[in-house]
């Protein structure tokens, strides 16, 4: 894999596209950030999900995702 560690940020991601993850498990995984929001209301906030090996979970702290390094691929 490629050497981005000076990219490396614990900020979650705020736009889609190809991440790195470092969960401390000792590997890092390719994921892919999208925006799952259903409709156009500008009301409504942006709803972003990982999709990791044909798995899908939300973006979100509640799913630990803050305590992960992120690298934009």
């Amino acid at each position: 894999m490629v050497d981005i560690k000076s990219d490396w940020s614990n900020d979650l991601p705020t736009e889609e596209g190809e991440y790195l993850i470092d969960d401390f498990s000792g590997k890092e995984r390719r994921v892919r950030i999208e925006n799952m929001k259903l409709d156009n209301n500008p009301e409504r906030p942006d709803n972003f999900h990982v999709f990791e090996d044909g798995d899908y979970y939300s973006l979100s702290i509640e799913n630990g995702c803050d305590e992960w390094l992120w690298a934009k691929i």
